[in-house]
């Protein structure tokens, strides 16, 4: 009888698997054999290596190819996904690919970006991707590596939580924030504006908080939108503070900080500042003569706009300044810019003498008292605008910049 010979699979080892799929060579492993597998955040379900292989489990950073995850990332912002380090001794690719295009823009170190990017990645060397994610949740992605005797696939994922992108939210115009330590005992703003800046007019709500020179918060308020708008504007504002029994006392500064924030996450904010005034409020300031019935209101700032410090010429800029005198006297006096560094030292100094009913200029250019002075990088500024009356009255308004 004829000798009976088992028969051979047709099927190569690999060729079908379940899961994630490994495949090691001889090659590029090291002296060492195979040694120690690509570890990554997860198992992985199938295996396939040859008999003499010893195989076992390296650390995420320390196996072949280590891959470790660096979620979560912030939505709206280019933040690292996943590092790679390449720890055998031949030159590996690597293929990361969004499972949804949607999702976010991926990028790596050599300039390219998209829904899937490639790379190579030398011997010891180690290189992140990096995600700049459009939704908020879990974000799914592929990895797959290819070299000489090395290659796997792995389905990962990151998550995104909320983030801000620049310029998406503004607010703006903020006008005549002022603080009243009389028998009124209030802050009152006159007028606020926000703008949702990326097209989809979700704005959702605005809020106020108002805090003193100690930065502990006297008044809040949030504005909530029915509906989410593009554009929102409001006049003659006036806030109380949140625990009644608290009375304003004279000369105490305070900060009203705007945030506008849209249904995406994003947000952005401006502030404005203002010193108490009422009976026995501050005299003397900016230069001015105050009376003991000091009242601002008969003041009125329409434009206070575009104030930037300088760092290459080493001054201040301010667009536009428009105060009018509107009790009807027409006797403004004086108009006095003050701007002070963040330890509240006086860098420059202007004052303008002025008359009439109205002041207005644009494109001014403030230089240090102190000529050597340089602005540095960094350095956030505050400009205080103070105008005056022949009558004793006074208000201020303030803006800031960071170089």
């Amino acid at each position: 009888m004829p000798q009976r010979h088992p028969r051979r699979s047709s099927r190569s080892p690999g060729s079908s698997r379940r899961g994630v799929l490994i495949k090691i060579g001889a090659v590029g492993l090291g002296a060492t054999g195979l040694g120690q597998l690509v570890r990554s955040t997860e198992a992985f379900s199938s295996i396939t290596a040859s008999r003499d292989s010893d195989l076992t489990v390296a650390s995420e950073e320390n196996g072949i190819v280590g891959i470790v995850g660096q979620g979560p990332v912030q939505k709206n912002q280019r933040e690292s996904m996943v590092k790679f380090t390449n720890n055998a001794t031949t030159e590996i690719t690597i293929t990361v690919t969004l499972d949804n295009p949607g999702d976010g823009t991926l990028y790596n170190n050599e300039g390219n970006n998209g829904t899937s990017v490639t790379f190579t990645l030398p011997p010891g060397n180690s290189q992140p991707v990096d995600i700049e994610a459009t939704i908020q949740g879990t974000i799914p992605y592929s990895v797959s590596v290819d070299s000489e005797g090395l290659g796997f696939s792995s389905n990962k994922s990151v998550e995104a939580v909320g983030g801000n992108a620049n310029n998406f939210v503004r607010v703006y115009n903020l006008q005549d924030f002022q603080a009243n330590s009389d028998n009124n005992n209030n802050w009152t703003l006159n007028k606020a504006q926000a703008q949702d800046r990326d097209g989809d007019k979700d704005l959702d709500r605005i809020e106020y908080e108002i805090t003193d020179s100690t930065g502990t918060l006297r008044a809040s308020r949030t504005v909530n939108f029915q509906n989410p708008k593009k554009q929102y504007q409001a006049q003659d504002l006036t806030f109380s503070p949140d625990d009644a029994a608290y009375d304003l006392p004279a000369g105490e500064k305070y900060t009203l900080t705007a945030t506008g924030y849209d249904v995406d996450g994003n947000f952005g904010s401006d502030t404005v500042t203002a010193t108490s005034v009422g009976s026995g409020g501050p005299s003397g300031g900016g230069g001015c003569t105050i009376g003991s019935n000091n009242n601002p209101s008969v003041f009125q700032f329409n434009n206070l706009q575009n104030f930037s410090a300088k760092q290459g010429p080493d001054r201040w800029d301010l667009g536009q300044v428009n105060v009018q005198d509107s009790d009807g006297d027409n006797d403004l006096n004086k108009l006095k810019f003050e701007i002070t560094d963040s330890s509240g030292a006086t860098r420059a100094t202007k004052t303008v003498s002025i008359s009439g009913q109205q002041y207005q200029d644009q494109n001014l250019k403030i230089n240090p008292d102190d000529p050597s002075y340089d602005v540095p990088k960094g350095e956030t500024y505050t400009l205080t605008v103070t105008v005056c009356d022949s009558d004793g009255n006074s208000k201020t308004q303030t803006r800031q910049s960071t170089a």
